[in-house]
């Protein structure tokens, strides 16, 4: 394979950032038809919900679990670890698709997508 020449190293590096910068902007139009679909629907969470007991309307599952804040990554026993990493794979086997971000509630183990 011949070597690529400056200017084809910059061409591809500009399409590169282009395409990078599309797909963002493509990502957040699709957050944000999200976010007022919920807002319609009336399936997006208060936090007087959460507080109140009302599970995730995607898996079910109550997003204040009372179990208390999760101990940092770097400080975690190995069996922590262990629940932690199961506890993300069925969290992303339920919200498969979803593709929104990821947060959490303080005193909770439990994280959500919003």
């Amino acid at each position: 394979m011949a070597k690529l020449s400056e200017e084809e190293k910059s061409r591809r590096a500009a399409n590169r950032r282009r395409k990078a910068a599309m797909a963002a902007e493509e990502e957040a139009i699709r957050q944000e038809n999200k976010r007022r679909e919920w807002e319609a629907n009336g399936t997006r969470l208060t936090r007087v919900e959460l507080d109140s007991g009302i599970p995730c309307r995607g898996c079910g599952l109550p997003i204040i679990d009372g179990l208390g804040d999760e101990p940092p990554a770097t400080k975690m026993t190995h069996e922590e670890r262990e629940a932690h990493d199961a506890a993300e794979a069925d969290f992303k086997r339920r919200h498969d698709g979803c593709r929104a971000h990821r947060r959490s509630v303080s005193g909770s183990r439990t994280t959500q997508r919003p």
